[in-house]
């Protein structure tokens, strides 16, 4: 399975003061080359429509989570170790969010309360039949939450068997784990329909990369791409009638061009949204506003957020050297 998908969209780029033009570059980094945000303003309270992503450093493996407001302000790092965290995803209302990180030496789950602080580190036990028997602790990755707030699916996989990941789900408050797919290959990026009665994901069962969907039950799993040429994570738009993806583009800047497309689910129409080297889209509640990570000169990924409908950049939200990657919208 190609590491583009798995450790590397794990990072993501935070936001600095809002500008007055909205589309223009934020401030220039501090000394430490992270964004500015190590602090929270007491006035700022996390909740739907705030932005998480996860940031690394240039010549630094490690990404920091922050998150913000779409608009630049109110921008807080929320991890400060050096562990490597990334894949944030909000529990629905905003108040607490879901990360992997390596802080334990393997792969996990954490759950934050950003109002408290506290931290709850997510079991990840499964019992296999036929042998191993016993539980075996999944290492877990690029966690989504339920729209009900009740469950995390997350793509799982064993130190003894690289490469191979299936989608699992546990309950926010601990529980069981429930094995979704039993793809032949690899499963891996999970995401929710907004109703909650299915979850898309990324199969490599065909040698590239495609969405599928199934049940959270593990049921009635079927194709939704073909030839799709997908190069990153995909999202559900928030009224759960498209799926928003960056595939490999047949021209434009750099070695890999790539664009932004929207799948629609009904009439299987693609739509392009913007050809400007862009990954890891996450789109809001509203179906107005996608998050990208796009490619710069240097080689590195900025933050931006785009117009659905148009692809007109709304905002920039990050200029530090480094990786930007992996955005999410509270909902």
């Amino acid at each position: 399975m190609p590491a583009g998908f798995r450790a590397i969209p794990l990072l993501l780029a935070a936001a600095v003061a809002a500008c007055a033009d909205p589309a223009a570059p934020p401030s220039a980094c501090p000394a430490d080359g992270y964004p500015a945000g190590l602090a929270r303003p007491a006035s700022c309270t996390p909740g739907p429509g705030w932005l998480a992503w996860a940031f690394a450093r240039e010549g630094n493996p490690s990404p920091a989570i922050f998150i913000g407001k779409p608009d630049g302000t109110c921008t807080q790092r929320v991890t400060a170790d050096a562990a490597f965290y990334g894949a944030p995803a909000f529990v629905p209302g905003g108040r607490r969010l879901v990360y992997a990180s390596t802080r334990s030496g393997l792969n996990s789950l954490y759950l934050l309360d950003l109002t408290t602080g506290a931290e709850t580190r997510l079991d990840t036990a499964y019992a296999f039949s036929p042998p191993p028997a016993a539980p075996a602790v999944l290492t877990a990755a690029t966690p989504a939450v339920s729209p009900d707030g009740t469950t995390v699916a997350f793509e799982g996989g064993l130190t003894a068997y690289p490469g191979w990941t299936d989608v699992f789900t546990v309950p926010v408050a601990g529980g069981d784990v429930v094995r979704v797919t039993r793809d032949p290959v690899a499963a891996s990026l999970p995401r929710w329909s907004p109703d909650g009665s299915s979850l898309y994901y990324l199969s490599f069962r065909t040698g590239a990369p495609e969405l599928r969907t199934v049940r959270p039950d593990g049921s009635g799993e079927a194709a939704v791409t073909s030839g799709a040429g997908i190069s990153s994570r995909f999202d559900v738009t928030g009224d759960g009638q498209a799926l928003v993806y960056a595939r490999r583009a047949p021209s434009g800047a750099g070695a890999t061009p790539t664009e932004l497309v929207t799948l629609d689910l009904a009439s299987g129409g693609v739509r392009v949204i913007s050809s400007a080297n862009e990954a890891d889209p996450a789109v809001d509640a509203g179906t107005t506003t996608v998050a990208v990570s796009r490619r710069t000169d240097a080689g590195g990924y900025d933050l931006y957020l785009l117009d659905y409908a148009s692809g007109a950049v709304r905002r920039q939200l990050t200029s530090c050297p480094g990786q930007a990657f992996g955005a999410a919208f509270a909902r």
